[in-house]
């Protein structure tokens, strides 16, 4: 360990203490059962590590099996406050969900309920009251402990294996020792190959996963990029390594929500650098309220292996709780 990561270690103390007591306090009282199979995904750092394409995927695959469920989520930075809940074949409210709520229900092709809400219990059993679901799919949950979880499972990207320091000086929000509450490990490779390395997660079973692009365009297009996710530089490196022609790009924040102002500045600046069409992600083409035609999105892909086998496992799971409760 280098002296740089003692030091942010050293000062991180109190947000280690703080949120350690805060932990402690929250496991030791008596917290609630959603009424309904209870299913958490989540992570230990701060931005990007694929959560809400292992949501859509792993949703795909429930639903193929029959299961009736809802996903929940906070709904980070949506226009709307309080619950918020959208059934199967309703037209969303993309700026009440919020960006990553709404783009889940489209990828699903608006066939489950989602709920948003920060109070992630009032959520659940709005979806068992309202929709008559039998498992709730929990989006960005590991650190919300203030209920109980059937399942747990955590990602991390692969440069994040051997740990790193805490907030506010480091990404992480715990400390690799919060491993062992999950019940599952996604080991997100992001745009890299798999390699042959084993990783030693104690007892806890883990999978790895990769993103693949589904281009809008052909190779060789003269590209003008704009995101605001947490890793734009990577999504530029796709974009390049696909054989698109990058010929500039603008960032925005994380979940920026797009004016018409805004867009009209991204189409002069696409224009100047000669590019033939601006492309951007799902998560932010979702944000706009208007695109004109020369916006693309292009479709991240979760590559995830054995999902088929982690979806059967959380069927016989299911099925288990619904026998009890009946």
């Amino acid at each position: 360990m280098n002296f740089a990561r003692l030091l942010a270690d050293f000062f991180s103390l109190p947000y280690r203490a703080g949120f350690q007591l805060w932990k402690f306090v929250t496991l030791h009282r008596r917290r609630p059962h959603i009424p309904a199979y209870t299913i958490s995904v989540g992570n230990l750092t701060v931005g990007g590590s694929g959560k809400t394409p292992f949501v859509i995927e792993l949703a795909h695959e429930l639903k193929k099996r029959g299961i009736k469920f809802a996903v929940i989520s906070r709904g980070y930075m949506r226009k709307s406050r309080g619950l918020v809940s959208i059934g199967p074949g309703e037209q969303p409210d993309v700026r009440a969900l919020g960006d990553e709520p709404a783009l889940i229900y489209r990828k699903l092709n608006g066939g489950i309920p989602i709920i948003v809400d920060s109070d992630r219990f009032r959520a659940g059993k709005h979806a068992v009251e309202k929709f008559d679901v039998e498992a709730v799919l929990l989006d960005d949950a590991f650190q919300h402990l203030k209920i109980l979880h059937d399942y747990v499972i955590l990602l991390l990207n692969v440069d994040d294996v051997e740990g790193g320091a805490l907030l506010p000086f480091g990404r992480f929000r715990e400390p690799l020792s919060a491993l062992k509450r999950a019940d599952l490990i996604v080991v997100n490779y992001r745009h890299r190959e798999f390699d042959d390395r084993q990783f030693n997660f104690g007892i806890t079973p883990y999978i790895r996963m990769r993103y693949r692009l589904k281009l809008p365009v052909a190779a060789g297009t003269k590209a003008f990029v704009f995101a605001g996710i947490a890793r734009p530089t990577e999504f530029i490196g796709m974009l390049e390594r696909a054989g698109i022609e990058v010929v500039g790009y603008r960032r925005f924040r994380d979940h920026r929500w797009y004016s018409e102002r805004t867009v009209r500045s991204i189409l002069k600046k696409a224009e100047k650098h000669g590019a033939d069409v601006i492309l951007t992600t799902e998560k932010d083409f979702i944000r706009l309220s208007n695109p004109p035609d020369v916006i693309k999105p292009v479709e991240l892909i979760a590559e995830i292996e054995n999902i088929e086998h982690i979806a059967s496992i959380l069927t016989s799971k299911i099925m288990a709780f619904r026998r009890i409760g009946t």
